[in-house]
């Protein structure tokens, strides 16, 4: 009875493992590059214009870093910055929409250079689309 009890536990942990994997790789299969690369192009420029010079290679206010991906999961002094795939919980959205909870975070830190609605809502879905990475140019640290 109990060889019987563990197999059929080693079979419903296997089907479960089985349909997980299943699960992954219809989520890669999902994947498009080309709306990855076409979220990140839109995304960057923004970022690179209006954020990299104070969160970047040469300079981390806030020991936040924007200029690779690892350092957009890994977040900053004040914790985690996206919520990948929900940018209405991002940390991030709140502050380049001047929603920020500490007005030192509101970002970014002159008013008269807030981002438009507009790249708001082109930073937001690069993050509700999973923060595809394309290596920029501008990760390079200088020397």
């Amino acid at each position: 009875m109990l060889s019987d009890f563990r197999a059929s536990h080693v079979l419903m942990v296997a089907a479960a493992l089985l349909l997980s994997a299943s699960a992954d790789l219809a989520a890669a299969a999902a994947a498009d590059p080309a709306k990855d690369q076409e979220l990140f192009t839109k995304a960057w420029p923004i970022i690179e214009t209006s954020c990299v010079g104070c969160h970047g290679p040469d300079k981390q206010k806030g020991k936040l870093r924007l200029d690779t991906r690892d350092a957009w999961m890994a977040g900053g002094r004040d914790g985690k910055v996206v919520t990948v795939g929900k940018p209405e919980s991002s940390l991030l959205i709140e502050c380049i929409k001047y929603q920020a909870k500490k007005e030192d975070q509101n970002m970014p830190p002159k008013r008269k250079d807030q981002l438009s609605a507009d790249q708001v809502a082109a930073i937001s879905a690069w993050i509700a689309g999973g923060l595809p990475w394309a290596e920029p140019k501008a990760a390079k640290k200088k020397k």
